[in-house]
């Protein structure tokens, strides 16, 4: 966070059915992350991935933390 260097990054999960399920390897990354970062987004649909891309983008190109 002091560094102030945007970053747009993309994790893996297991799969939809297995969401909050505690399967094998299943980690909460929206929660992990969160004190962290200025955004996070969980993307379900296929249809919501490039419009969610664009935004984080546009969000990581934003100043600091506040003004989002």
């Amino acid at each position: 966070m002091m560094d102030s260097v945007p970053m747009v990054v993309f994790a893996g999960q297991v799969g939809r059915g297995a969401l909050g399920t505690e399967a094998f390897q299943e980690l909460n990354v929206m929660a992990v992350t969160r004190p962290i970062v200025k955004a996070n987004y969980q993307v379900r649909d296929i249809t919501d991935l490039q419009p969610t891309i664009t935004q984080a983008f546009e969000l990581a190109n934003l100043g600091g933390r506040d003004q989002f």
